[in-house]
Order: structure tokens, then sequence, then C-alpha cells
């Protein structure tokens, strides 16, 4: 049986039963919670991250009994274990994943960009309350090595309000200069939801976006500037490595 093949010595025969576990209706995978929540505890990493990967298919409140292993997992001592418990723990609602806070901001600051991508991506599920306790960490991710996290910063920016996003003018302005494009253009829509006084500070660095290389950062960084009020100075564009300063 399936269930025996969980138990087995052999690591390659235990990560093929979960994920054919994984694959099962979820009235059947309920059934079948205790032996995943091992599976998550399970001494080979292999074995815990396909384990991780069935959890994910589980309702919320089979995954709420887990929760002890899911905290563990967002702690594990592999990159590719604590990145799919990040990703379980993205599928809880709002009210319960605040629980997780905590953990989500840890793994924000992870030595693995791909821990810290799925970690960005998940803690935009926060209220904005919660996720505002991460200020500093969420502005170092939009300041990260590695594009991805730069990108998946911005996806939990857009969920904040027009005041709380404020908070985050200067890697706003900072990620106005990318070298990412993509990057450069979520930067100008960001501007774009700024409150006007404050939009205004940027119109500079948006005149240099006007002549971006890259066509969806010019389109955006006019919709941005065309929210200058015509009476207002603009404002002159601070140094940037990508428009250095004549």
């Amino acid at each position: 049986m399936l269930v025996d093949r969980l138990k087995v010595s052999d690591v390659l025969v235990r990560c093929e039963a979960f994920v054919k576990l994984a694959k099962l209706p979820e009235d059947v995978l309920v059934q079948h919670s205790a032996v995943l929540g091992d599976g998550m505890r399970d001494p080979d990493a292999a074995v815990r991250c396909k384990a991780y990967g069935a959890a994910a298919k589980l309702p919320t409140r089979t995954l709420v009994q887990n929760s002890a292993s899911i905290s563990a997992g967002m702690r594990d001592s592999e990159a590719i274990v604590r990145q799919k418990a990040c990703a379980v723990v993205g599928k809880l609602p709002a009210e319960i994943l605040v629980e997780y806070s905590a953990g989500l901001g840890a793994c924000m600051k992870d030595a693995s960009a791909l821990v810290r991508c799925e970690a960005c991506a998940k803690v935009s599920k926060l209220p904005e309350g919660k996720l505002l306790e991460h200020t500093a960490v969420l502005s170092a991710c939009m300041r990260d090595s590695d594009v991805f996290v730069r990108r998946k910063a911005f996806e939990a920016l857009n969920t904040l309000s027009s005041d709380s996003l404020a908070q985050f003018l200067l890697p706003i302005r900072e990620c106005m200069g990318d070298a990412d494009a993509l990057v450069r253009q979520r930067a100008c829509a960001a501007v774009a939801r700024l409150p006007i006084d404050i939009l205004i500070e940027c119109s500079g660095m948006l005149r240099k976006c006007m002549n971006d290389s890259d066509a969806s950062v010019r389109q955006h960084a006019c919709d941005a500037f065309i929210l200058v009020p015509e009476d207002k100075p603009v404002a002159k564009a601070p140094w940037s490595p990508r428009f250095p300063l004549a």
C-alpha cells in the first residue's frame, strides 16, 4: 500500500510515495495528514521537501493541525525545504497567516535568494499592520542582490495604502534607477500611488524614466508624471547609477 511505502528505509521510495500522495483527492489526502506531518519531520531533506509539497494540497483546517511542523520547516537546515514551507504558509488565510509573520520576516533575511523570494511573495498576504512590522527588511529586499527578490518585494508594496507606501520612498526612488527594467517599471508604478506631495519629490526621476530604454518603464513613468500638478515645480533628479548627473 502507498502508506506503507512512506515508511520504508529507501529515500527514493519515500519521495515517490509522497509525490503520489499529493495527487490523491483532498478528502483522501486529509486522512493521511498524520503521515504528512511525519514526512515534514523526515531525517532526509528530499523527503521533507516532497512532504511539504503534498501538505500544500491540504485544506486550511488540516494545515493548522500541522502548524508545529510548518514552523519548523521555515527554520529547516535546507533552503529548498524552507522555501517549500513558506509556500505552504502562503496557502493560509490572512487571519491565520499572522501567526507566521515572524517566521516569514526571518525568511526574508534568509541566506538563500530562493527563500527570500518566496517569503516576499507570501508576506504580501499579511494585513497591512503586520506587513509594516517588516518595513526594514522589506526595504532591504527592495535593494537585494537578487533581481527576483527585488521584484517580489514590490508585490508586497502593492498591498499597502498610499500613506503606508510613503514609508518606502527612499528605496522606491533607488529602484527607479535599478538595472532591471521590471523593477524600474514597478518603482514608477509605486510612485504613482504615493501621496501627491511626496510624488512631486520624485518628479525629477520620473522625467529620467520617461526617457528609459524600456517602453513599459516609459509608460509607467508618464502615467505617474501626469499626476504632478502643473503649478508645482519639478524636482531635480537625484544621482542614480543608471542616470548620473551631467
